[in-house]
């Protein structure tokens, strides 16, 4: 039975005390769940939160369910050990070790089963190895065409983002502007930027060498991350209670009929924020085990793209939600994989014991 009645104060920021790794996991497969129907029709007319709203897809969604919690977990890492070295070191060992292996494997596995005879000799290794090391889904050839999306991993986009927030975060940090006052500032002027310059700007305002980054989702992404932090930062102020979850419910309800995407952005940054942490804070006494599973929700969000391209090839004629059964399964299995024999011994250092996850 659920303990709602058992819900701290505020939000609890030890792994054994909250639900984060179980929404990165839930995150996960919603990527997966709008992918699917995504990959085989070309467009997201039949992707289930598209076809309720018209406004964004569960895919979406998730993606800045990602960043919000990243947002929170990134700048409590800064807090607990405000090193610059230490702190990039870590935030590297993290996100780039398994993002090389799965570019690789998506490269190869990919090239040789739906690449054609010549995608090795057209592949261009140079472009490769630029996208490999500046964290960019791999430039290759296209595979399965005609099939829609002829990539080899479309979902490997946010994490130069993801990096960019990294950086910013030892930026502000050195700085000595990871304090709640200032964040406030920093989240309004960035709002207003987006509003009044990125919405204006006929070209894009960005140095030369970011200008392959989207612009939109470049401010959008850096924002929800640290509305995020602004959760971390204020979490000893922001009062968790079951009738705010459901006030911040209605307006998130409220924002998705109004067909506005707009106002979808809007409300989960901030209700929708403040209903993730809810959701991270409930105390379920049936989750005092999944809270020390292990993370698999990276390896399966860089391996859900690969396996589900090479399934719905497989199975051209089930349908793509009957088989997302079997590519969540085979997603799992590559997460798994991905964290106990690459993500894991980077962190932990050569296969030391069992330790517990760090952020």
């Amino acid at each position: 039975m659920l303990n709602f009645g058992a819900i701290p104060r505020h939000i609890p920021t030890h792994p054994t005390q909250n639900n984060f790794s179980l929404l990165r996991l839930i995150f996960a497969s919603l990527v997966l769940v709008s992918h699917g129907v995504e990959m085989r029709d070309g467009d997201r007319s039949r992707e289930a939160l598209t076809w309720l709203f018209d406004t964004i897809s569960f895919g979406e969604w998730a993606v800045s369910g990602f960043f919000l919690l990243s947002g929170f977990l990134i700048v409590q890492s800064w807090h607990r050990q405000p090193r610059l070295v230490p702190f990039l070191l870590k935030r590297a060992k993290r996100i780039a070790p398994g993002f090389f292996v799965a570019s690789l494997l998506s490269v190869g596995i990919l090239g040789v089963v739906g690449g054609g005879e010549r995608f090795f000799e057209e592949l261009d290794w140079t472009a490769f190895l630029l996208s490999l090391f500046t964290l960019r889904p791999p430039v290759t050839p296209p595979v399965f065409e005609p099939a829609p999306y002829a990539i080899v991993n479309g979902s490997m986009w946010t994490i130069v983002y993801e990096a960019i927030c990294y950086l910013l975060v030892a930026f502000l940090g050195v700085l000595g502007w990871l304090s709640p006052r200032k964040l406030i500032a920093f989240l309004f002027f960035g709002a207003c930027f987006q509003v009044f310059v990125i919405k204006t700007a006929p070209n894009s305002w960005m140095p030369q060498a970011l200008q392959t980054l989207d612009d939109a989702n470049l401010l959008r992404l850096v924002l929800t991350f640290f509305v995020g932090a602004f959760f971390f930062l204020w979490r000893e102020k922001i009062v968790i209670s079951h009738r705010r979850a459901v006030a911040a419910s209605l307006v998130l309800l409220g924002a998705f009929w109004s067909g506005s995407t707009t106002l979808v952005w809007l409300a989960i940054t901030t209700a929708g924020a403040y209903l993730l942490f809810w959701l991270a804070s409930l105390q379920f006494s049936w989750l005092v085990s999944p809270r020390h599973w292990p993370d698999f929700s990276y390896g399966i969000y860089l391996y859900g793209w690969p396996v589900q391209k090479i399934t719905l090839w497989l199975f051209p004629g089930v349908s793509p939600y009957a088989l997302l059964p079997l590519q969540l399964l085979l997603s799992v299995i590559c997460g798994a994989l991905s964290w106990y024999a690459i993500e894991r011994p980077v962190l932990e250092g050569r296969f030391r014991a069992m330790a517990p996850n760090p952020t």
